[in-house]
């Protein structure tokens, strides 16, 4: 019980009758582990780690001559199906165009059949050289978000598959604030418009209110609090994942000592 009591004591004091103050902890707003689509080595390594990369950089470049080398097997692929083709229905129309009078049905058939094969073998063939592009394509592996990349886990000429990660990415901005409310503010507020103030380490205030994101669909039975998820813009990565803040929650016609 008297842990109970400390707990729900750290995370809420009151600042006046309409105003509250949580202590919150600032959050990634996603975080992405970078995996290769491809098995092969790493040609370069394109980041600084701890750098904040954009969406769309190129983080690693995987050698690419296996792959270069698969498209150009795909295309002579695709070519030979294609001219298999061309014959194909060229031989089914003279045979067609002669008729069954001076040509057996059968030999008609199997034409139709043989075109028709032909017509499968070509559609493999684009198949397989679309899977050979991509293959290649994906030998540029690029950042799916914004944000701060972590330590690179592989470096040039180490050989990477499908099950390996290759590095993190944490997006920032904007950031997400978790703090636990109680079950009593909870259910007394929940209907109630509120704005939602930061406060950070030195005691200064977060220039830019936060806004409700979600909140956890389940109470917390060991401290009767629910946990409380805000959003806030993060242009300047001043709220770095894992710091505390506290929340301060500010409904209508407060009057807060701050």
């Amino acid at each position: 019980m008297k842990r109970v009591t400390c707990i729900l004591l750290l995370l809420c004091f009151s600042v006046s009758a309409d105003a509250q103050e949580y202590i919150g902890h600032a959050e990634a707003f996603r975080t992405v582990n970078i995996h290769p689509e491809v098995s092969a080595k790493i040609a370069k390594v394109h980041f600084t780690e701890g750098s904040l990369v954009k969406e769309g950089a190129v983080l690693f470049t995987l050698n690419s001559s296996q792959f270069e080398a698969q498209v150009q097997l795909g295309k002579a692929k695709l070519s030979h199906a294609q001219a298999a083709l061309d014959g194909a229905k060229k031989h089914f129309s003279r045979l067609k165009a002669v008729g069954k009078r001076s040509v057996p049905g059968s030999d008609i058939d199997t034409a139709d059949t043989e075109a028709q094969k032909a017509q499968a073998e070509l559609d493999e063939a684009k198949a397989e050289l679309r899977i050979s592009q991509i293959n290649l394509s994906n030998t540029r592996i690029t950042a799916p978000i914004s944000g701060y990349i972590g330590r690179a886990e592989f470096t040039k000429g180490g050989y990477v598959t499908p099950d390996d990660s290759l590095a993190s990415i944490v997006q920032t901005d904007p950031a997400r604030i978790s703090f636990g409310m109680t079950d009593k503010d909870f259910l007394a507020h929940r209907d109630s418009p509120a704005e939602y103030e930061l406060v950070l380490a030195d005691g200064s205030v977060y220039p830019q209110k936060a806004v409700i994101d979600f909140s956890s669909n389940v109470m917390n039975p060991d401290t009767g609090t629910i946990t409380v998820y805000l959003r806030v813009p993060n242009e300047n990565h001043t709220l770095i994942p894992g710091a505390i803040v506290r929340v301060r929650v500010i409904y209508p016609d407060s009057e807060e000592q701050h």
